[in-house]
């Protein structure tokens, strides 16, 4: 299941990177889900696994851009804090 959301994070940051380096996350989140196909598979309220991910995100190289085609993703990742989504 954990390779499952690195996977997920792994290609959120490919899909979401940019040409700015300033952080794509600022805010702090208490939980995780992870959906394929619109059904929960996985859920953390683990800050260190939360915070793995969005360290993950934030980092990743976003110095070039490509003009590519990218099919719809499978699934998506959902960061929650205690308020709202």
């Amino acid at each position: 299941m954990k390779r499952i959301v690195i996977l997920m994070t792994l290609s959120l940051s490919i899909i979401i990177s940019g040409c700015s380096k300033e952080p794509l996350i600022t805010e702090e989140y208490s939980v995780m889900q992870v959906y394929m196909d619109e059904k929960l598979i996985y859920e953390t309220k683990d800050q260190e696994e939360i915070d793995d991910a969005i360290h993950q995100i934030n980092t990743e190289s976003r110095e070039t851009t490509y003009e590519m085609s990218l099919l719809e993703p499978d699934g998506k990742i959902i960061f929650k804090n205690n308020q709202e989504v």
